[in-house]
């Protein structure tokens, strides 16, 4: 895939699609659960990709019927 192609996003902008804060989504990435990259020493860069994979993996099933 062209690196041109590739569509990163900031921690604000993740946070605002996971409606979590930026802390939390920092949290994310350095407990593995969210691949992010290191752009700095206090910032991340995450792959719009990556966000839809930690998306789909965390995803509650409505359907469960617990009867």
């Amino acid at each position: 895939m062209p690196l041109k192609s590739c569509r990163l996003l900031g921690t604000n902008d993740v946070a605002e699609i996971l409606g979590c804060t930026r802390r939390h989504v920092c949290t994310l990435i350095r407990n593995g659960e969210l691949e992010g990259i290191r752009v700095g020493r206090r910032e991340y860069r995450i792959k719009k990709e990556s966000v839809i994979i930690f998306m789909e993996k965390n995803r509650v099933d409505s359907e469960i019927n617990f009867n």
